[in-house]
């Protein structure tokens, strides 16, 4: 058994050379019309082996002699007479090889024969002076290390070639975009790479794709190996891929806009008109087929349309852009009979949401369609996912959350671009129009916590609550009073950070001013730089500004100025008033007299910093710093009743991929390149339910906002018309594409930042209790009663409890009974009366 096995790995070998040789051959003797069929056979006449010494030699071997026609054994000896006398010549040196093993056809003098004869021209050709075959066989396996290790390590010229990757990742990088690297099985690896080499660049097939043992001989690989070295060029000049994309893009510009966008913006895609939800959807899903590549390629997950193009490898990053066909508001007449002419498409929706669809769809049509169709075309150095809701950001937040496809398919991705309406008031970009920006990449959005605060008077003064309006005498303890100057009380003119004048909560963190660490870590541009010019464009002060001067940071710049600081505004005021009954003696007057309301309600937002998502701290904090102001008299106390919001998200300004997305943009909106304005670097200061969303389903993905600024549509009626410039479309088509086909080398994305050390509770003052199950949503602070001067409940087991006298009322509950006056005689029933709303100053 032991000698048959070694027979057959003999006989493998000696098939290897014997094919690799003669294609070999073959190639060089080409251009003299001879060829090999069968090595051991055409070499006994000496004709052959003249030749082909003569080719790479470059020498002629007339000197040594005439051949003959070779016909006759003893006139092959002659001939191979003539050839063996080159050899000591040539210094190529033969051991145990004569030349009757030649005339008689033996394999393996004849193999070694020529495997001297290719060794000896590879040290000549490949080596230097005084190298020897070791020195170029080093030289070959330290070449095939360049060309492969960035995809497959090469450590030997053998069994580091055996699945054909490495035969690929050579050639992916001596041409990038016209040797795709896309490994497959080892056979499809060997087919692909052997064709590729010899279609391009001439290298014969010598070794046999259909073997699978083909790495296993040394000297084969060698020779095949030390060839492709000879002939492949270090590098193949690429191709522009922008201007591939550019071509691309503005060849099928006029069929996507003129035809695909105007056909969305018929529809009529508010979200309480389902018929037109379903419509846009439809045209989507169209644009989606077309672009990769029919109906199956697309998953319709209920709300959103997803589609995917999963081909750039597990070590690329994966990156997936997001739009919406969904309109905020609603509307009618011919707000949906678009209109274009030369240059425009006016119609609902035209100039934001419906465009970004267009946009983001045409881009990553254009990257399939030209890196991998065209010939000679880069491939792409991403894996794409493309999805396309139907629901306005509001609506579309909670709905991404829920929907199990999209979860899968954002936590399938490094990076997020959310393509969100650019137009509206409420948002970062709708804030920029009046900015030199152009365009504008948001790396975060501020939060927000809502807090119900209820203020009563303290226990201590628990029987002043109980005294007439008419019968009281002196200053008048009213609590909305008191609770509204708490509030006025708060501005952050007393904090150690620069003031804006605006209210805010002492303790909550600033993005731009409190944390040092990030801001020395973080390149100037994308912090501090940005903040102090929008704070000098919109007139941020550091002193506090009255109402009127304060008004002036509402437009243009100032929304982003403050979208890095924490901030307060008071959604609602309100009282609740109680009619009691004055008594006498013994007896009752029937008529009820109103008493000073013994609580007042506000409801107060506080604006929280992009990434701060401690929304109970934001709750506690809000409660103390009204506790600790000294505005609106004495006797006052302060509890929180619910609270609920939404946390803002923050992704590295750092990353690279961030800086390709900038670079990107300014290539397209920036004609100069000299205009550091033209592109805002800022986190958002209005909620992005979206890339909220998203950074919720996967916090380790770099999330952001990415889109033109546009200007403000003043032909038509808010809400109404708006236009949409064609080029506008095909630019920001353009500088999506270049994002995408510009990650070469990007890392996926780092774990999101944590740049707030977050006090779980306050020095001094025991925490208040948090429902932790509902924090993000419904917090109630357990110490409501105690602050009110509500009695605790009882500790099990339940003892009677206590009459009070006059317990304090909460807006919206009905009072307490009063203790009857006499056994016979019942007390009328309490009633209660809730004045309007007061308006905050």
């Amino acid at each position: 058994m032991a000698a048959s096995g070694a027979t057959k790995v003999e006989q493998h070998w000696q098939i290897m050379q014997k094919r690799t040789f003669t294609r070999y051959m073959n190639s060089k003797l080409k251009g003299r019309g001879i060829e090999v069929t069968d090595l051991y056979e055409d070499l006994k006449s000496g004709i052959v082996l003249y030749n082909f010494l003569e080719v790479l030699t470059g020498e002629s071997l007339k000197r040594h002699g005439k051949l003959n026609n070779g016909n006759l054994r003893i006139q092959r000896v002659a001939n191979q007479n003539v050839v063996f006398k080159f050899f000591p010549e040539a210094d190529i040196k033969l051991e145990n090889i004569g030349v009757m093993d030649i005339v008689d056809g033996t394999p393996t003098p004849v193999l070694g024969l020529i495997w001297s004869i290719i060794a000896f021209y590879l040290v000549r050709e490949l080596g230097e002076s005084g190298d020897d075959l070791a020195a170029v066989k080093k030289k070959i396996l330290k070449w095939a290390k360049k060309h492969a290790q960035k995809r497959v390590p090469i450590h030997n010229l053998t069994d580091s070639f055996a699945d054909g990757r490495a035969f690929l990742a050579i050639l992916n990088d001596v041409d990038n975009a016209g040797s795709p690297y896309q490994p497959a099985d080892p056979r499809s690896n060997f087919r692909a790479a052997f064709a590729d080499a010899e279609a391009k660049y001439g290298v014969p097939q010598m070794l046999d794709p259909d073997d699978e043992n083909l790495w296993a001989d040394e000297i084969s690989m060698l020779t095949y190996l030390a060839t492709m070295m000879d002939t492949l060029p270090d590098s193949v000049p690429q191709p522009d891929p922008e201007k591939l994309l550019d071509a691309y893009v503005d060849e099928h510009a006029p069929g996507v806009v003129d035809d695909e966008l105007f056909a969305l913006c018929k529809c009529k895609s508010y979200p309480s008109d389902r018929n037109g939800v379903d419509a846009a959807k439809a045209v989507a899903r169209s644009m989606l087929e077309k672009s990769f590549g029919g109906p199956a390629a697309v998953d319709d997950a209920g709300d959103v349309l997803l589609a995917s193009w999963d081909v750039a490898g597990p070590d690329a990053p994966t990156v997936l852009l997001y739009a919406t066909t969904g309109l905020r508001g609603g509307g009618g007449g011919d707000w949906f009979a678009p209109s274009k002419d030369e240059e425009s498409i006016v119609a609902r929706g035209a100039k934001d949401d419906k465009a970004n669809v267009a946009a983001t769809v045409f881009a990553a049509r254009a990257l399939k369609e030209v890196l991998n169709g065209q010939e000679h075309a880069p491939f792409p150095p991403v894996n794409l996912k493309v999805a396309v809701g139907s629901l306005p950001p509001a609506l579309a937040g909670p709905a991404l959350l829920e929907n199990p496809a999209v979860r899968a398919a954002v936590q399938a991705a490094d990076y997020v671009v959310v393509a969100e309406a650019g137009g509206g008031e409420e948002s970062c970009f709708g804030a920029l129009d009046q900015s030199a920006a152009k365009a504008a990449a948001l790396y975060g959005c501020r939060g927000y916590a809502t807090t119900t605060v209820r203020c009563g008077l303290a226990a201590s003064h628990a029987d002043e609550r109980a005294v007439s309006v008419a019968a009281h005498v002196g200053p008048l303890l009213d609590p909305a009073l008191a609770l509204s100057q708490k509030i006025g009380s708060l501005r952050d003119v007393a904090t150690a950070a620069p003031s804006n004048g605006q209210r805010t909560i002492a303790g909550l963190p600033s993005l731009s001013s409190d944390l040092v660490e990030y801001r020395s870590c973080a390149a100037a541009k994308t912090t501090r730089a940005v903040v102090d010019a929008l704070k000098n464009a919109s007139g941020y002060s550091t002193t506090a500004v009255t109402a009127p001067e304060f008004g002036a940071c509402t437009k243009g710049d100032g929304f982003a100025a403050l979208a890095l600081e924490p901030g307060l505004v008071v959604e609602s005021l309100e009282t609740s008033v109680t009619k009691h009954k004055v008594q006498t003696g013994a007896r009752s007057y029937g008529r009820p007299v109103p008493c000073l309301p013994p609580t007042a309600t506000a409801t107060l937002r506080a604006y929280l910093p992009p990434g701060y998502d401690d929304l109970g701290s934001a709750t506690q904090k809000t409660v103390l710093a009204l506790e600790d102001s000294d505005a609106g008299g004495f006797g006052f106390e302060v509890a929180a009743v619910a609270s609920g919001g939404q946390a803002g998200y923050l992704s590295d300004s750092r990353q690279p991929f961030l800086e390709v997305a900038t670079a990107a943009l300014g290539r397209h909106y920036d004609a100069s390149s000299d205009d550091s304005e033209a592109i805002a670097l800022a986190a958002s200061p209005s909620y992005a339910p979206v890339p909220c969303a998203f950074s919720a389903l996967n916090p380790d993905a770099g999330v952001f906002q990415i889109g033109a600024v546009p200007q403000r549509d003043r032909d038509f009626p808010a809400g109404g018309h708006e236009s949409v410039r064609r080029a506008d479309v095909v630019t920001h088509t353009k500088a999506l594409a270049r994002l995408l086909t510009t990650l070469h080398g990007v890392p996926k994305a780092a774990p999101k930042l944590q740049p707030y050390t977050v006090e779980r509770s306050l020095e001094s003052r025991a925490p208040l209790a948090v429902d932790a199950a509902a924090r993000n949503s419904v917090v109630r602070v357990v110490s409501e009663e105690a602050i009110l001067d509500k009695p605790p409940p009882p500790p099990p087991p339940p003892a009677p409890k206590k009459e009070e006298a006059d317990p304090v009322v909460a807006a919206g509950e009905a009072p307490p009974a009063e203790a009857p006056v006499a056994a016979a005689e019942e007390a009328p029933p309490e009633e209660e009366e809730r004045p309007p709303q007061l308006p905050v100053a």
